[in-house]
């Protein structure tokens, strides 16, 4: 086991590292019960931010009840990345059925859908046989017809993992369970090595393995018989292939056969490829993609020799698989060159190239790793040169778990917690040897339970797939070992690692069978079918809708035909309509497809009248009450410890489907998905299991309210509902919409577009310059690009570019950077577009042309420190004199204070404070940053210069005593055409533990501007205190 990093590296206050009085499990006795209202309280408002970045996941290893990483950012998507995102397994083998099946799941917005051609369903000559190859042509000339693209599964499960052939031999006596040999007839012939039994105890072929035959027919094997064998004539399989092993034996013996299973394996991944070409393919595109392997935990025995053999083979040399790419401006400067994998996980990279090699002629396919499926390691980072990206597998059950002090999430209950907070919730014994030791029972875990399809996404699930999903990697709290995670992740090449879900689904066999067992229902019951047609719908939908929102790029929901009362998405009574009606989708046979899927269909058509916006406007929850709250479960009444009310889980999913159109899907992510709201109804009502609707008032931020249209529609009973207008204004619109356990969706039209970023570029336009160009829909008052060294610096250099009709272009000044990530935004009345929204988004980061390649824990070249430009002693920063500033911005956590004007109204989070300063009829905008670790390298927060702008640099003293450098920077307007606010003005403070962390205090603007505020500026200045 890998030692996670110091939880002291988070910077966590130590003095939350104690359980309060009362006890780990206190809680106030006059709540109501989970689910009910108190009958007393008019409302309440969420008393933290909707987008709350100490949500974010928790360090792996430990979990959180509290913390719901999903809550941590909110994403505005474009309409495209849902009409791009919907998939579900329904490769049936009935022709007449998957025409129809397939009809009407692309009815619904399904475009996508996985093959399995297996291995094991070769030849002997590597190839298909006629007979699969006309099934199959059948089977995607379908696919074709209904513009459906399979990824196909290349898979090698151990009950058939490549071709093979029919051995029949005559045992002679019968053999017992744990026996080494087998008495065959003297005089039989079979493949030494490659020949085993079929299915003895388990569904597994050629294992045992016969590895020596005697003269007199005595097979030896390669481990004990797991089952007893009969005497009589028997089936051996012979394969063509051994199963994937090292290519030298520990005394030296090379092993040919190690590679000799490799090149099976990529002449079995051709003829796949090459047939399903031949049947979608165009010259631009094959047609398909392709996952390499499903799920380590089932059926992958294959992978390792080791496990048909006992005792294990010792090898001296796994096989390995190597790559150095050639760097070129395609690459980051930091980009992974080298690349090695080994052992059975080198398949993936021998795939991953196979397929990318223009000589094989497969253009347009992407090849993701099945590897991942089910074990939470990987992400862009990691990933091989040229691998599009990792598929999970992250299974949910209705069977779900019940969370309290004596059945703790964790493996032992001496495991740390994550607080409300972001600490760790425990008492630290004095013999701790690990970071996340506690007292056991010494931190708070409330009673409550969770049974959920969005399990994946809460923090009480330290494998939670928000990790892979967090849109920066500073946030994913993954642990060192593990490597960077995030959405945004890569290993130096431009484009974003895709994160697939190729199987999942919400297993109901958990609550049916209660149900059952409860009523005595028979599977045939008429209420019970109507039940779990009634579940499977509202969890289809809450799974397209929360994993597509969350950020995961592609879904396939699993399986069209499978069991009705487990995870089959479509049930039996519809494929008896559908025979009954010859394959024909006849009204009769659409009233049997559960009622989630046209909601799918419902909302996949709104999103079809999307508009290409390559930079969404964000839409913000400035406020949310809860009318009539309801509890999700008890704290013990403490910020750490809060109790838990709908409202905190109350998700707002926004889509801009045009400059002037949002869906926005909103629903109560209750914990418990089969909480019983109505008691009195009977176990088989599906009424019982449904949330009544209750109130919010959500008030959504940079939308123009004014004049908007609104209504609102339930995706599940497909109808409209009631949606009422509190408040619209220029920036804001505030509604009262009914909420249930089941998504639907307000539909916000605008009286007027909003500003949209069109066609955004960035790109060096010569030596230590880049060109930025854009055009907006309408005219808009501001404009500004900024730009720094990476993702993570994209504001540290801002220039206000004056706007000028819609189309806009400026060249920046980078100086010796061999990497610049760009941001551009604009504002027009009051609202906000960005491009792109996230810091470590590939979009706008541009190499540049003098660039060269550099190890990834390298840092680019450094810019000069303009702190060293303050020489000589320093001089005291005093405050003009009569200037009141009677508004503190404070930020708390990091000990910082600064004093502001009357008026002045601070925005943003704690460590990124943004206000405005007017004085003289101008105004300037403040900055206020807090940057941990940054004091080694303070110019990458600060303006890069050109060769003819000026910088002066003068140390301080602050009146509160700390020490400061005081920057001004006059930059020249010829290096920046078109530039507005070329005076800018900070002062920089060294704070926290070690002064390694970098207080930045700016403001920039016009000349005459800066001018104009220059004493209030100074106030200002002079006012700030730091730790």
């Amino acid at each position: 086991m890998h030692r996670l990093r110091p939880w002291a590296e988070l910077a966590l206050p130590a003095a939350l590292l104690v359980s309060p009085p009362g006890g780990p499990s206190a809680a106030p006795a006059d709540l109501p019960p989970i689910g009910r209202w108190d009958g007393k309280t008019a409302s309440a408002a969420l008393d933290r931010p909707y987008e709350d970045p100490v949500q974010d996941p928790p360090p792996f290893g430990i979990v959180s009840y509290f913390n719901h990483p999903w809550r941590g950012a909110m994403d505005t998507w474009p309409a495209s990345h849902w009409t791009d995102f919907v998939g579900a397994s329904f490769t049936l083998n009935d022709h007449a059925r998957l025409r129809a099946v397939t009809q009407l799941l692309t009815e619904c917005g399904v475009r996508f859908t996985r093959v399995e051609i297996g291995w094991g369903s070769l030849g002997w000559d590597d190839d298909l046989p006629a007979g699969a190859k006309e099934h199959w042509r059948k089977t995607f000339a379908i696919f074709k017809e209904h513009g459906v693209r399979p990824v196909m599964l290349l898979n090698a499960h151990h009950g058939m993992p490549c071709p093979h052939k029919d051995v029949h031999v005559d045992i002679l006596e019968p053999a017992k369970k744990g026996d080494r040999t087998l008495r065959l007839k003297p005089g039989t012939t079979l493949r030494v090595g490659f020949t085993g039994l079929v299915n003895v105890g388990t569904y597994k072929t050629m294992c045992p393995i016969v590895t020596r035959l005697d003269a007199d027919g005595t097979a030896h094997l390669s481990m004990p018989l797991p089952a007893d064998v009969k005497a009589g004539r028997t089936l051996l399989h012979e394969l063509k292939y051994q199963p994937f092993q090292g290519v030298t034996l520990k005394d030296g013996t090379p092993v040919p056969e190690a590679r000799e299973s490799v090149e099976g394996w990529k002449r079995y991944a051709l003829a796949i490829g090459r047939f399903v070409r031949a049947c979608l393919g165009t010259e631009t595109d094959a047609g398909f993609d392709i996952e390499v392997w499903n799920e380590l935990t089932f059926g992958s025995d294959f992978l390792d020799i080791n496990r048909y053999y006992e005792p294990k083979r010792a090898y001296a040399e796994p096989f390995s698989y190597r790559k150095t790419r050639a760097w070129t401006p395609a690459l980051r400067p930091d980009a992974r060159l080298d690349f090695e994998d080994t052992g059975w996980h080198a398949l993936l990279p021998v795939t991953v190239d196979l397929f990318n090699d223009p000589a094989n002629g497969f253009p347009g396919v992407k090849v993701v790793s099945g590897f991942s499926n089910q074990w939470p390691w990987n992400s862009g980072a990691s990933r091989w040169d040229g691998q599009a990206g990792i598929s999970r597998h992250y299974y949910t059950s209705s069977a779900g778990a019940d969370f309290s002090p004596e059945t703790p999430v964790t493996t032992t209950r001496a495991h740390a917690t994550v607080d409300a907070l972001g600490a760790l919730d425990g008492t630290r014994p004095p013999d701790a040897k690990e970071w996340w030791q506690i007292v056991p029972g010494s931190n708070f875990i409330p009673r409550f339970r969770a049974s959920l399809p969005e399990w994946c996404h809460f923090g009480w699930k330290t494998e939670c797939i928000a990790r892979d999903l967090v849109p920066d990697s500073r946030r994913a709290h993954a642990a060192g070992f593990m490597g960077r995670y995030g959405r945004f992740t890569t290993n130096g090449e431009l484009e974003k690692c895709l994160f697939w879900q190729t199987e999942v689904n919400f297993d109901r066999r958990w609550f049916i069978d209660r149900v059952r067992k409860e009523t005595g229902a028979k599977e045939d019951d008429p209420r019970l079918i109507a039940l779990n047609d009634h579940t499977n719908s509202k969890h289809i939908l809450r799974q397209y809708l929360f994993h597509n929102h969350e950020g995961l790029d592609r879904i396939w929901l699993f399986s069209a035909e499978f069991n009705d009362y487990e995870i089959g998405l479509l049930p039996k009574h519809f494929y008896a309509a559908l025979d009954a009606a010859r394959g024909e989708l006849t009204d009769d046979v659409r009233a049997h497809v559960p009622k989630g899927w046209w909601g799918v269909r419902w909302f996949s058509r709104l999103l079809r009248e999307g508009q290409p916006l390559p930079a969404p406007r964000a839409l913000r929850v400035d406020a949310l009450v809860e009318q009539k709250p309801r509890l999700v479960f008890a704290g013990d009444g403490t910020p750490a410890r809060p109790h838990k009310w709908n409202r905190d889980v109350f998700a707002v999913l926004p889509y801009q489907i045009t400059p002037s159109r949002y869906a926005v899907a909103y629903y109560v992510v209750f914990p418990d998905a089969f909480h019983a709201w109505d008691p009195a109804l009977g176990p088989l009502d599906p009424a019982r299991y449904d949330m009544p609707d209750q109130e919010f008032d959500l008030t959504l931020g940079n939308l123009r309210g004014t004049g908007a249209k609104v209504a609102a529609h339930d995706l599940l009973a497909d109808r409209d509902v009631p949606v009422r207008i509190l408040d619209a204004a220029d920036a804001s619109l505030t509604l009262r919409v009914r909420a249930t356990d089941c998504p639907r969706v307000l539909v916000i039209d605008e009286a007027k577009p909003g500003p949209a970023i069109l066609a955004p570029r960035a790109a060096a336009a010569g030596k230590g310059e880049v060109a930025v160009s854009w055009k907006t829909n309408i005219p808009v008052q501001k404009a500004r690009v900024t730009f720094g060294r990476d993702g993570a610096f994209r504001g540290a250099t801002a220039i206000d570019v004056a706007p000028a009709g819609t189309s806009f272009s400026v060249t920046l000044p980078v100086g010796a950077l061999d990497l610049v990530a760009v941001r551009i935004r604009v504002e027009a009345d009051g609202l906000a577009c960005e491009w792109p929204r996230w810091d470590e988004d590939l979009a706008g980061q541009v190499v540049m042309p003098d660039a060269k390649p550099r190890p990834p824990d390298q840092p680019p070249p450094g810019l000069p420190d303009p702190l060293a430009r303050a020489s000589g002693p320093a001089s005291p920063l005093e405050a003009p004199k009569g200037i009141d500033l009677p508004v503190e911005l404070a930020n708390p956590a990091r000990g910082v204070t600064v004093r502001l004007p009357r008026g002045a109204a601070p925005s943003g989070p704690p460590d990124d404070r943004t206000a405005s300063l007017a004085a003289a009829g101008r105004t300037v905008e403040l900055r206020v940053r807090y940057l941990p670790g940054a004091a080694a390298r303070p110019a990458d927060h600060l303006p890069v210069t050109s060769s003819i702008d000026t910088v002066t640099a003068r140390a301080v003293t602050l009146p509160g005593g700390a020490a400061g450098v005081l920057l001004d920077y006059t930059l020249d307007p010829v290096a920046r055409p078109g530039a507005t606010n070329l005076h800018q003005r900070f002062l920089a403070v060294k704070a926290g533990p070690r002064q390694a962390d970098l207080l930045l205090v700016g403001a920039a603007g016009p000349p005459e501007s800066m001018a104009a505020i220059d004493s209030l500026l100074t106030a200002v200045f002079a006012s700030v205190t730091a730790r």
